[in-house]
């Protein structure tokens, strides 16, 4: 049993944070909206 519990504790300790999980896909998604955004003003033909 006591071994089970330790690979247990090993398994959560690998997990990142959930906080830093949501930070990491917050910036992602920001990151591909500045993307769309850039691409779409280079095809602009009015700006």
């Amino acid at each position: 049993m006591y071994d089970y519990m330790k690979a247990l504790q090993e398994r959560f300790d690998k997990k990142p944070p959930e906080r830093l999980v949501r930070a990491v896909q917050s910036a992602r998604e920001e990151v591909r909206e500045g993307e769309w955004v850039m691409r779409s003003a280079r095809s602009c033909s009015v700006c």
